[in-house]
């Protein structure tokens, strides 16, 4: 029982950290806008080109592990969706946006940090393998579904304007532009300079710590 809570309580002590101040009043709605903005735009982007330029594609990517995250990522989708469509009776759009939450483990934001502090650093191998391809592959495929949901309520779009739709919601995500730096760095063996690598490793040392305490502040 202590091991556990000497893993797992250290990072919901700063959500709850971050709920309590901003709660109190002590931290405004903007001020915490603008921790996760700087977040989700700046500093976790800059911490997955990091670790992708780095990773070992070669031993990063197992089959088996790839598949047991994602069979369980799109069955969680397709449960949310059933229910909250056949259930729930919501509409189409709405069941997307349901089945789109439940395909989510928040494996960036909790994942990583309970993996370091459980097994080290040396083991977010496969934590960043599966976040590399995780946002490409679920918002691609959650944009995809949404579309389908909106042309179904709105007859009359085109496939080519669906194409561009998906196509600019998902490469303009930060996230996603961070990953895909990362895995240009990683495939054409660009040098890193070392001022350059000390500059990324001072972002991404306070991704994780901002998310957090910015997540508390939004609950």
């Amino acid at each position: 029982m202590s091991a556990l809570l000497d893993v797992i309580l250290p990072v919901f002590l700063v959500i709850g950290f971050g709920y309590i101040v901003a709660r109190r009043g002590l931290y405004t709605d903007s001020a915490v806008d603008g921790v996760m903005r700087y977040a989700q735009s700046f500093a976790l982007p800059v911490l997955l080109f990091k670790n992708v330029a780095t990773l070992d594609l070669g031993t990063a990517f197992a089959p088996g592990m790839l598949l047991s995250f994602y069979i369980g990522a799109f069955s969680g989708f397709a449960f949310g969706f059933c229910v909250a469509h056949f259930v729930a009776k919501r509409p189409l759009t709405d069941s997307v946006a349901i089945a789109f939450a439940c395909t989510f483990s928040n494996s960036l934001l909790l994942g990583v940090p309970i993996t370091e502090r459980a097994y080290g650093a040396e083991a977010l191998a496969g934590n960043f393998a599966i976040i590399s391809i995780h946002a490409p592959l679920i918002y691609t495929f959650g944009i995809i579904m949404m579309e389908w949901a909106r042309s179904r309520s709105t007859p009359g779009s085109s496939h080519a304007d669906l194409a561009r739709q998906v196509l600019r919601g998902v490469f303009t995500q930060p996230l996603v532009v961070g990953l895909l730096c990362g895995f240009v760095v990683n495939l054409s063996g660009l040098p890193q300079p070392g001022f350059f690598t000390a500059a990324l490793e001072m972002m991404a040392r306070s991704a994780l710590p901002a998310a957090l305490f910015g997540l508390g502040g939004v609950l």
